[in-house]
């Protein structure tokens, strides 16, 4: 559910545009936080790129991520 304050985005899809929060988009794109902190456990050995976490808590920590390191950090 998206409040009306939050930080979100229309997306497209084949039934028409659907909202979307930002960080969510980023995390579809960039991948769940698992993935940054230890990807070799977490998507290798676990199957699990968000670490454990929901997919929500999991784009909120790869919103930090990329804040914090920045987005060379994802190469």
């Amino acid at each position: 559910m998206i409040g009306p304050k939050e930080d979100s985005t229309t997306l497209g899809t084949p039934e028409g545009p659907r909202w979307a929060h930002r960080i969510c988009m980023l995390r579809e794109v960039a991948g769940g936080i698992g993935h940054h902190i230890a990807h070799e456990y977490w998507c290798e050995e676990m199957g699990d790129p968000d670490a454990g976490l929901t997919r929500y808590q999991s784009a909120q920590m790869v919103d930090l991520y990329i804040r914090l390191v920045g987005h060379d950090g994802l190469l």
